[in-house]
């Protein structure tokens, strides 16, 4: 009498969260059965309870490898030092964002702030046992809509939103001009649409996986234990 497993690996999306999902499924097989076969000395109840146990650790270690594969692959920086930026004259106004956060081309940027130090979406990722799927999620968990996008690509809709002029403008910018961050959400007091980009799918959670993958099955070795 032997155990097959079958081990499955994914991303899945569900109301509009991302989810790098993991499963094992333990058959119980091999071995032959008929009248004159002596009775297994196994008691199997008490072997798919200790299974039970050991695969809900193992599931568990396995998030927390995800988990870590995905943060590495992240750029995790500062913001840069303030950059203003002539965004031209839109209805009426000449507009002038302020520029803290400069992406890297083809990969997803984790922030540092003073509220996470270790980088806002590096943070946010998590994992968790779920009982009934006997599966385990990884992802983020806040803001879904921007970390899809992330995942995914697509466009997205730009707007000015209006903060306080910094403390000192260059002499070009100044006589009137209106400034501002630009933005995905239309946030603030007469927010102005500005246009759109298209963001290139980066795949943050599916490299996450993919990167952990090879070394998930180890979790598993020696999953039942104790008497």
């Amino acid at each position: 009498m032997g155990w097959v497993a079958d081990f499955r690996t994914g991303t899945v999306t569900g109301d509009g969260l991302l989810r790098a999902k993991v499963s094992v499924t333990v058959k119980e097989g091999g071995g032959k059965s008929g009248a004159g076969k002596p009775p297994s000395k196994f008691k199997w109840e008490h072997v798919r309870s200790r299974l039970a146990v050991g695969r809900e650790r193992a599931l568990k270690i396995a998030g927390s490898d995800v988990r870590r594969a995905t943060q590495r692959a992240m750029s995790n920086r500062k913001p840069i030092k303030e950059k203003l930026i002539d965004l031209g004259v839109v209805n009426g106004e000449r507009l002038v964002a302020k520029r803290r956060q400069i992406a890297i081309p083809d990969k997803v940027t984790s922030w540092k702030t003073a509220r996470f130090p270790k980088g806002f979406l590096r943070s946010d990722i998590q994992y968790d046992y779920d009982a009934t799927t006997d599966s385990v999620v990884v992802g983020p968990t806040r803001l879904p809509k921007l970390n899809k996008l992330h995942e995914v690509g697509g466009q997205v809709q730009l707007w000015f939103v209006r903060t306080r002029a910094p403390a000192s403008v260059p002499r070009r910018l100044s006589g009137g001009a209106v400034f501002g961050i630009t933005s995905n959400t239309p946030a603030g007091t007469n927010p102005i649409e500005i246009g759109s980009r298209r963001v290139r799918a980066r795949r943050y959670m599916q490299n996450g996986l993919d990167d952990a993958k090879p070394n998930l099955a180890e979790a598993f070795r020696d999953a039942i234990s104790g008497p």
